[in-house]
Order: C-alpha cells, then structure tokens, then sequence
C-alpha cells in the first residue's frame, strides 16, 4: 500500500511540473490542491487522501 501512495505522491508532483505550469495560477485556495492531496495521501493513505482531495476540489 505505501507504494501506491508513493506512486500517487509522485503523480502529483508530475502534474505540478508539467501540466500545471500551462495555465495561469487561478488557485483559489492556500494550500494548493495539488499540496493538499499530496499531503493528505502521505497522511492518511491513498484511499481517504484521495476522497478528502476529491471533496476539497468539488
């Protein structure tokens, strides 16, 4: 399991790198969600990082 956070920890930072970086920073929220997510999968796990991410950006 831990390697999947680390895989989806990963994604993320890829995301921040390339595809990020195309549009203008509109981010409404401190910390980014980009930031959030990957702080809440390194907290409490692939499945509810993921599920508190998701409610955060809806």
């Amino acid at each position: 399991m831990k390697l999947l956070n680390e895989i989806a920890v990963l994604l993320i930072k890829l995301y921040r790198v390339t595809i990020s970086r195309l549009f203008p920073y509109t981010c409404r929220f401190e910390p980014t969600c980009s930031h959030y997510a990957e702080t809440s999968i390194k907290r409490f796990g692939i499945f509810w990082g993921s599920i508190i991410s998701m409610w955060r950006i809806l």
